[in-house]
């Protein structure tokens, strides 16, 4: 089976309403849309009929939001939702005795260089303190191959009662992950019960950035004058002549839920007949969750209508639903919708297909004309300052585990590429950045040590501990991780030619090694060894992070009210990795280090989110200084909750 990548996500759009749903807004709303984007008035009636309707599934969170925007701008509801691709994760060890643990999120996502995060949230509910848990991950592949494990303290020890704490573990990305195992257990080995109270969810509702444009308001228009009336081959020939639905986008087929809900109705209603001749279709069964007691069956298209979003609710009673099924099936959780606001089965208007294929097209169309009007990308006549810039910072800046090292290759103390290799990913692990200092005071203890075989632990000196570690649990988890740094610089030196997110997948199976230390470890690598080690930085990604974005906006390179940032798809990522490549080729990530430096609202920062100081900034001969008002991270990444313990 192929690789499962958790950011490969499915995204969906629904089409809600028209305003408030009466005739007049629906007949505004296919006016305008229509006159704009020259689409046929008749399909998009035909469309808004059948709301609330599927307009696309299975595209990407880009093309999502575009529509959305644009529907939205005409004064239409929409919902994106999204659908992840991902192995399932169980939780062992649910009925071994009194629970004392409950998993509360659990979650396979990738780094940026293509490593596995496996990043989880648990909450202790026994009456006592628990003291030194460990968390175990089990990997398997096809056919329940076992992969391989990773076992990891928690954040906080030891964890009182009723409070909660993260988790995460690293794992090679090359792996072919299809299940993911988890279990917790004591310093001792024995395992503790846990429950499992995650919650399961196949499409979830995502917000979206609108911007600042103003949102066209539904203006009421008169009735259309009566046209002549055209036979459907007519009307067909003439839609068809457009030719705008590309080869690859497969038509939707409709999908009907049948809904029971509160009624003071005595009779239940029978489903619309469909005016199309066409075989019944076949029915099948499934279960979701409802809240109300049940007396009447309602036949609707896809969903229910809903003015407001209500968060996901816990679990509840479940009830029978039928789904006519057609070429692909897809249930819908009904706690997604609330019970208000429903259509009335004489409201309800029966389902055509051509509705549904013509929705496929309409995304097509309007995708492509808004994509036509796109500018060229850009281009910055500070390109040669900015660039000069940046190097003047590491001039300005040298590195102090630079200037060690190279003193110990002097005394000989490295006496070859091993122990060269060993000392840089060493110094990577103890380097957290909230105590650099302490890194290399720990590096200076032990470097000489790492690379004997089998060293014991009572041999490895005392060490400075990072936040959330006590010295001695540091001093252990480093003495478990040496047969692994050992391993990986063995790997590392079989070939002398790597690029730079293969070898950091490499080294992130370290434990406790974070992203940010792996991607120092590269450039110290290259810098000190690179007769042995020649690393490739032309594919290396930017990084993205509050105090990067924040200086990239005030250059002008991006704007926080429309270039958002949440993941590697997002407008706000796709133009500081291309400003990166233009101003350094060989090496885009090249600019990480100094535009986060000016943009630190600590020590020498000049680019503060509020009343920043621009004078001797290293930026302030060509900065446009846009947005100094406000902060724009705010803005363009508000919504960003990505959490690392060791970044």
């Amino acid at each position: 089976m192929p690789l499962i990548n958790p950011y490969q996500e499915k995204y969906r759009i629904i089409l809600i309403g028209i305003g408030k749903n009466t005739d007049e807004e629906r007949e505004s709303f296919c006016s305008h849309l229509s006159g704009k984007y020259s689409i046929s008035h008749s399909l998009l009636r035909k469309i808004v009929d059948q709301c609330p309707i599927v307009i696309k599934k299975n595209i990407t969170r880009k093309k999502a939001e575009s529509l959305a925007k644009i529907l939205k701008s005409f004064g239409a509801r929409v919902w994106v939702e999204v659908k992840k691709d991902a192995p399932p994760i169980s939780l062992e060890f649910q009925n071994v005795g009194l629970h004392q643990l409950v998993l509360e999120s659990a979650s396979l996502r990738t780094t940026q260089s293509g490593a596995w995060n496996l990043v989880g949230r648990v909450k202790n509910i026994a009456s006592d303190t628990l003291n030194d848990i460990w968390v175990l991950i089990q990997l398997f592949g096809n056919f329940e191959e076992f992969l391989t494990f990773e076992q990891v303290p928690f954040a906080f020890n030891p964890l009182p009662p009723g409070e909660t704490v993260p988790f995460k573990a690293i794992f090679d990305g090359d792996l072919s992950i299809q299940k993911i195992s988890i279990a917790f257990k004591n310093a001792s080995g024995m395992p503790l019960a846990a429950l499992d109270r995650r919650k399961k969810v196949e499409w979830m509702r995502v917000e979206w950035e609108e911007g600042d444009e103003a949102v066209m308001s539904i203006e009421l228009t008169k009735p259309p004058q009566l046209i002549p009336f055209k036979t459907p081959n007519e009307e067909t020939r003439k839609d068809a002549s457009s030719g705008l639905l590309s080869q690859d986008l497969q038509p939707l087929k409709p999908e009907v839920i049948q809904f029971q809900v509160e009624s003071p109705l005595a009779e239940t209603p029978k489903p619309p007949e469909n005016p199309i001749e066409e075989p019944p279709p076949k029915i099948v069964s499934g279960t979701t969750e409802i809240t109300e007691k049940t007396e009447e069956i309602l036949w609707i298209p896809f969903e229910k209508e809903k003015e407001e979003i209500a968060e996901v609710p816990p679990p509840l009673p479940f009830y029978k639903e039928e789904v006519i099924e057609w070429e692909k099936q897809e249930r819908i959780s009904e706690s997604d919708l609330t019970q208000e606001n429903q259509p009335a089965p004489a409201e309800v208007p029966p389902l055509d297909v051509s509705a549904f294929e013509e929705a496929s097209q309409l995304i097509q169309e309007i995708v492509e004309k808004k994509e036509e009007r796109e500018g060229d990308p850009f281009s910055f006549h500070w390109m040669e300052e900015f660039i000069r810039s940046i190097e003047a910072y590491y001039r300005g800046h040298p590195d102090p585990f630079l200037s060690w090292f190279r003193s110990r290759q002097d005394e000989d103390k490295l006496k070859n590429s091993f122990s060269s290799l060993l000392t840089i990913l060493v110094h990577a692990r103890f380097d957290q950045i909230d105590e650099p200092t302490k890194g290399l005071e720990n590096t200076k203890r032990v470097f000489q040590l790492a690379p004997n075989p089998n060293i014991p632990l009572d041999e490895i000196p005392p060490l400075e501990a990072p936040r959330f570690f006590l010295g001695e649990q540091w001093r252990d988890l480093f003495h478990r991780a040496i047969p692994r740094l050992q391993q990986v610089c063995r790997d590392i030196l079989q070939k002398k030619k790597w690029e730079a997110s293969e070898i950091q997948r490499l080294i992130q199976v370290i434990p406790h090694m974070s992203e940010k230390s792996s991607r120092k470890s590269l450039r110290w690598i290259s810098e000190l060894i690179p007769e042995r080690v020649d690393i490739d930085f032309s594919n290396m990604p930017v990084s993205l992070n509050k105090n990067l974005y924040r200086v990239t906006c005030r250059l002008g390179v991006m704007d926080p009210h429309f270039d958002f940032y949440h993941d590697s798809s997002s407008m706000g990522d796709l133009k500081i990795q291309a400003f990166a490549k233009s101003a350094f080729p060989q090496d885009p990530s090249r600019i990480e280090t100094p535009m986060t430096w000016v943009g630190s609202e600590e020590d020498e920062g000049h680019c503060l989110s509020f009343q920043p100081r621009c004078e001797g900034c290293l930026f302030e001969r060509f900065c446009k200084k846009l947005y100094l008002h406000f902060d724009p991270s705010e803005k363009g990444m508000g919504r960003r909750k990505n959490i690392n313990l060791f970044d």
